[in-house]
C-alpha cells in the first residue's frame, strides 16, 4: 500500500500494511483500489491506484474521502430525468455502490468497506437513512475536514505528441447530499478561498458536476488480505 501526503501521485510504499493504517492521522493519504480516470480519445484506458484521505477514524476504523473525483454527473434520479431526485433514489448512489464498487475495488477490498447508515435531510427537514458502502458527503462532512481537503481534484488522461500517456491534475465541482434552495437542486462545492469554502445550489440535471465518494473501512479486514 502507497501512503502520499495527496498533493502527488509519490509516496511510500509499506510491508506491514496494518501496522502503518494504524498509525494514520486525519488529513493523511493511502492508496485503495483503482480507477480508470477521464480519457480524452478511445485509446486503451490506463488504471491508477486510488487516493484516499483519512478524515475520521474510530479505533480501527477509518472513514475515507475520494482524493479525485469518480465521474461528472447530473445528480439525476433512476426513475428518469424529469424527476426530482434525493440521494436514496439517484443513479450516483447505484453507480457507487454497484458499478464503482465493483469495478474499482478487488474481493478482499470490497470485503473491508463497511455498510454505514447514511442520515440525508430532505426538503421538508425530515430525514431518510440509506446503507451504503460508498456515498457521497454531506455539507456537514466537508465543513470538518482540513482545509485543503475540500477542493475538488480529478485526473485526465491525455497522450503527448509521441502518443505517451500523460497525467494532467483538473479542478471540479462536486456534488453534496445536501438539497439546494429548490427542491431541483443540490449543494455543490465549488472550491475554498479565502478562508471559506465557496458553494452553490445546482440543478440536478447540471452534468459537469463531479462525484467525490466517503466510505468506511474496517483496518481489521485489511489484515487479512
Amino acid at each position: 500500500m502507497l501512503i502520499t501526503n495527496g498533493s502527488s501521485m509519490w509516496g511510500t510504499i509499506y510491508g506491514n500494511i496494518y501496522k502503518k493504517m494504524l498509525q494514520l492521522n486525519i488529513g493523511d493519504c493511502l492508496t485503495f483500489g483503482s480507477f480508470v480516470p477521464i480519457i480524452d480519445s478511445s485509446d486503451t484506458a490506463v488504471r491508477f491506484p486510488m487516493l484516499w484521505h483519512v478524515i475520521d477514524r474510530k479505533e480501527h476504523k477509518l472513514k475515507l474521502l475520494s482524493y479525485f473525483f469518480f465521474e461528472h454527473t447530473g445528480y439525476w434520479s433512476l426513475q428518469g430525468y424529469e424527476n426530482t431526485a434525493t440521494w436514496e433514489d439517484t443513479e450516483i448512489r447505484y453507480n457507487l455502490n454497484n458499478t464503482y464498487f465493483h469495478d474499482c475495488f478487488n474481493e478482499s477490498e470490497r470485503n473491508a468497506i463497511l455498510t454505514t447508515d447514511v442520515k440525508t435531510k430532505t426538503n421538508n427537514s425530515e430525514y431518510i437513512i440509506t446503507k451504503d458502502k460508498l456515498y457521497v458527503p454531506a455539507l456537514e462532512e466537508i465543513e470538518n475536514i482540513p482545509e485543503h481537503l475540500k477542493i475538488g481534484r480529478g485526473l485526465i488522461s491525455e497522450h503527448s505528441d509521441d502518443n505517451i500517456p500523460t497525467l494532467d491534475l483538473m479542478y471540479c465541482f462536486y456534488w453534496l447530499r445536501d438539497s439546494g434552495e429548490t427542491e431541483e437542486e443540490n449543494l455543490v462545492v465549488q472550491g475554498y478561498a479565502d478562508s471559506k469554502m465557496v458553494l452553490d445550489s445546482l440543478p440536478h440535471d447540471s452534468d459537469e458536476v463531479g462525484v467525490r465518494a466517503v466510505m468506511w473501512i474496517d483496518v481489521e479486514k485489511i489484515r487479512e488480505m
